[in-house]
């Protein structure tokens, strides 16, 4: 077995005056050959790999490159539909929405448009199951079960927990909502995916798609597969369901 080496308090320092290396002109700390740390030491002034400057804190990329990751990460998420109820998260953010109201609210007081908000729709948050044995751990004699009718309690709280999944508590979740389905729990959104309408100037037929922005509607011929080279950009209150194709 090795043993310790002894330092002594009065021998484990020296003064040394021919050290070669970088220093932070800043706060004089020493950092050898490490050149990279030396800069970042205590600079707030720094190049990012893009060109641009990082003068926000510690970051390694600036502003414009972070917002710029953060919309690719939000564009990455799988689009479903909302189903009016679930609630929603502002994305990376602790803002949540537990109902159309509230979310409408937000909008008028920010003065915002639906498309404005990356929002996530919300997962719940249950808490484990209840373990008496594990709960009482540290205050059980080895190999010795609770007293009293344990069992009893232990299942009475695990049937509460069982019958309350999906009322404790919210996270941000792993889906992002339809602008389709976030307009028709919204604002009384009339049309589906793929619904058959008519645009009301022309007597034109299409299939429906999706929402665009500035309130248009992108549209398809009822007879092709949807593709964007075939899509049709229509004003949205210049178009009404019908029941089938003429």
């Amino acid at each position: 077995m090795n043993e310790q080496k002894k330092v002594v308090y009065e021998d484990s320092a020296e003064y040394r005056t021919n050290l070669e290396g970088w220093v932070c002109t800043n706060c004089n700390r020493y950092w050898g050959k490490d050149e990279r740390m030396a800069h970042w030491c205590c600079s707030n002034d720094r190049p990012c790999e893009c060109g641009g400057r990082i003068t926000d804190g510690s970051y390694i990329n600036c502003k414009q490159c972070r917002n710029k990751k953060e919309q690719e990460r939000y564009d990455s998420y799988e689009e479903v539909d909302w189903d009016g109820k679930t609630p929603l998260v502002s994305y990376n953010t602790d803002r949540f929405f537990f109902d159309a109201d509230s979310l409408v609210e937000y909008l008028e007081d920010e003065e915002l448009n639906i498309e404005d908000v990356q929002l996530i729709i919300a997962e719940s948050y249950d808490p484990s199951y209840f373990d008496m044995v594990d709960y009482l751990c540290d205050y059980l004699v080895d190999d010795c079960d609770p007293p009293g009718d344990w069992e009893k309690v232990e299942k009475a709280v695990n049937d509460y927990l069982e019958g309350n999944r999906g009322k404790f508590s919210w996270t941000q979740g792993k889906t992002k909502p339809t602008l389709q389905s976030l307009k028709k729990y919204l604002y009384g959104f009339p049309f589906e995916r793929d619904d058959l309408i008519t645009h009301k100037p022309t007597g034109k037929q299409y299939r429906f798609g999706y929402i665009g922005s500035e309130n248009h509607a992108i549209c398809y011929h009822p007879n092709v597969n949807p593709n964007m080279q075939d899509a049709v950009l229509l004003d949205f209150d210049e178009l009404e369901k019908c029941a089938e194709f003429d």
